[in-house]
This record gives C-alpha cells, structure tokens and sequence, in this order.
C-alpha cells in the first residue's frame, strides 16, 4: 500500500474515533499524580497551535495567516485524501477495534486515570480507540518530540513536502497497525517533518479532537540530574518532554505527555525523576504493542520493573511484558487470537511460555490486526490484571531467557 493510499485509511480510521469514543463519557479532569510531578506553563489554546492541526489534519484553517494554504493544490490533495478515507474506513478497522475493546476491556480508564504507553512512538491513535476515557496519556519512545511546524512560513513546495512527509510517517501504521521502528528515524526527521509533534495533533484533529496547545515538558529536577550524571553515563537520548492539550467537543481537557528517552538501563540512570514520574500513574492502565521485544533484554529491566510496578491493568501483545514475568507477578491473563514465532529479526524472543499457554488454551478471537504478524488474521493480544499481592519479578536467569 502506498502512502497516498495509506493515508486514506489513516483519514478513515482516525475521523471516527470521535464518534467510536463518543459512546462513553469521560471523567471529568483533575489533577493527578503524573501531571503534579511535571511542570508545564501554557494557555489554553494557543490560535496556531489549533489551525496548525487542521491544516495537517486536512481540515480548514482557523488562523488567518494559515488561509492562503488552504487555496494551495497540494493542501487541497491531501484534503481530498482525508476526505474519501472517512467513508472507505469508518466501517473498518477503528469500529472492529471500538467493539472488541467494549466487550473485552470497556471504554473507560481504570485506575489513577493515567494511561501509560512506553515505546509507542507516535501512535495516538491505538491509545485513544482502546482508552478514550482517560484524563492523561503518558507516552515515550526513542523519537525526539519536534515541535508545531511553523507553517505560515512555508513556502509552497516546503508546504507540500511537510504534507507529503506526514503521509509517509502513517503509512505503515495504517497499513499494519503499527510503526516500523528503523524507518521512524527517517520520516521523522526530513526537512520538513522533525519529531513526532506533527503526527501527534494531525492524528488528533482527525479524530475530532480540537488540540489546544502544545509545550514543553520538563520534570522537576531534569536539569540538575543531567549536570550531575557521571561522565561515562552517555544516554542515547536526552530526556525531552512536550505535553498537548485535547479536548473532545463538549468533552473534558485531556492531556497527552510524550517523553523521547533512551530507556535502556543506562540511559535511565541519570533520570530517576523519569521513572518517579512513570511510579506516580500507579495503578495506572498500559499498553504495550510493537515495542520490538524491548522488555525482554536485560539492558531494559529497570524501565521493565518500573512498568510493571505502576501498572495493574494491561492490554498488549507478545512484544510487551514477557508472560512468564506478568504470571510470576500475580497477573491474571486472558489470550486472544494465536501466538506464533516472532519475526525477524526477533527470532530470539520466543516465549515457550507463552506457546505453551496458548496451545493449552481456548484462547478468544482477536478480529483486527495488532501485533507485528499483521497478515491473515494472525495477530495476538493479551487483556491482564493484577489479581494477587504483588510480586517481584524473575531476575535474570530466572523462568524467562533474558537477552
């Protein structure tokens, strides 16, 4: 599927999300532990902000210095696109997935009201269909935030490549239901599309969402943490945050947080504020889903304990918390679809657990792509809760092959 095409899906699927969430009131906003650890100073709705998602979102502009792009051919295609994909998908994937969630895990967020999604990338849209109800949404992945393009400044082919860029960067998430890890350090970061801000309110504004603001986010003691990291601790990535401000007509503000950070142990090291700001979601919802197996390396066991510390309910597939960990901890896991051998390159994170689990099971049907065997109907997923006092995890070595 080519990205024009993609992006007909994408439309389709993420304009009716507003309607698929809409069948359930969400909480009314408050203050929670994960937005009082975190300081962000904003006004609501902020003009560019808010014409800038529509524009993205092939929506009209709402700022006068954004009217003359909606008079340019290349905004009008991509207009179009959005356009026709609402009726070629509203019926599609986004409605199997709203059904499944309402009689699998119901459309309300559980817990503190915070949902936490690590190495999700740019991916709203999953988190949104299968958790409208939430206040906030915390989110982190290797990809750096970026920032509201400055469209007013774009001349036209810059504009047009902008808009060509947004549509390669879903392509492979509408397409599989997933992003494709190696290709997201490239279309993030052309010369015009830089970070996962630009994907994050498009997906918004597609959902019927009206996005008011976007800043940066910095958690409390992130600047003097970083002074004082020893010399040979090198994280991959700096801790960026940036936190968007949404809000369903007629519905309650929510917040989204995503954090680019090298979650490897190393990386985490010089953050401890980062993970006391993951602990205090808790008992917070997850998701978890095409996170390349991360959870199952060694180099990855401090975030992994963190997640599974702060969570107590849980929706993923197989490249999420390894099985054998979630049942050692008191977890109660339900099976959907079939487990098969990861793909490659993950050969080495197989989970004879997890065969086992499924071949002695009558697991559920799943009806929807969700996890990397996106093909013929040959995803899995898993719905978890905690059900016992909670445990400490296998250590390495322990009932899972670590890598």
């Amino acid at each position: 599927m080519g990205p024009l095409h993609s992006l007909v899906a994408a439309a389709g699927l993420l304009a009716s999300l507003s309607s698929i969430a809409a069948a359930d009131p969400l909480p009314s906003v408050a203050a929670t532990p994960a937005a009082a650890s975190a300081t962000s100073t904003r006004s609501l709705d902020d003009p560019r902000t808010v014409s800038a998602a529509r524009v993205l979102a092939g929506l009209p502009p709402t700022l006068p210095a954004h009217f003359a792009l909606a008079n340019t051919g290349e905004w009008r295609e991509h207009r179009d696109i959005i356009q026709s994909g609402w009726a070629k998908v509203r019926q599609g994937r986004g409605n199997v997935m709203a059904r499944w969630r309402d009689a699998s895990i119901g459309s309300t967020c559980g817990g503190s009201g915070t949902l936490l999604y690590p190495f999700s990338g740019p991916d709203f849209a999953n988190a949104y269909l299968l958790f409208p109800g939430c206040r906030s949404y915390i989110l982190f992945g290797l990809e750096l935030p970026g920032a509201v393009p400055a469209l007013e400044d774009l001349d036209h082919a810059a504009f047009g490549q902008l808009l060509s860029d947004v549509r390669v960067a879903v392509a492979d998430l509408i397409e599989r239901n997933y992003f494709i890890t190696s290709r997201m350090s490239k279309q993030l970061h052309t010369s015009q599309l830089r970070g996962v801000v630009p994907v994050l309110i498009a997906s918004m504004a597609l959902a019927g969402l009206d996005v008011h603001s976007v800043e940066p986010l910095v958690l409390k003691h992130a600047a003097a943490a970083e002074h004082a990291q020893a010399p040979d601790v090198k994280p991959l990535r700096r801790l960026r945050g940036v936190q968007i401000v949404f809000q369903r007509p007629d519905g309650p503000v929510q917040t989204l947080q995503y954090f680019s950070v090298d979650a490897t142990n190393q990386g985490l090291a010089p953050y401890p504020e980062f993970l006391a700001h993951l602990l205090a979601a808790r008992p917070a919802p997850m998701l978890i889903k095409s996170a390349s197996y991360l959870l199952q390396d060694r180099q990855f066991r401090t975030i992994r304990d963190t997640l599974l510390e702060a969570a107590d309910f849980l929706v993923q597939d197989d490249t999420g918390m390894p099985y054998d960990v979630l049942k050692a901890a008191g977890w109660d896991v339900r099976l959907y679809g079939g487990y098969r051998k990861p793909i490659r390159p993950f050969h080495w994170a197989y989970q004879a657990g997890l065969d086992s689990a499924y071949k002695n099971t009558s697991a559920a049907e799943l009806p929807f792509s969700f996890s990397y065997h996106w093909r013929g109907g040959k995803s899995n997923a898993m719905v978890a809760r905690r059900v016992a006092v909670r445990a400490s995890a296998p250590a390495a070595g322990g009932t899972i092959a670590e890598r």
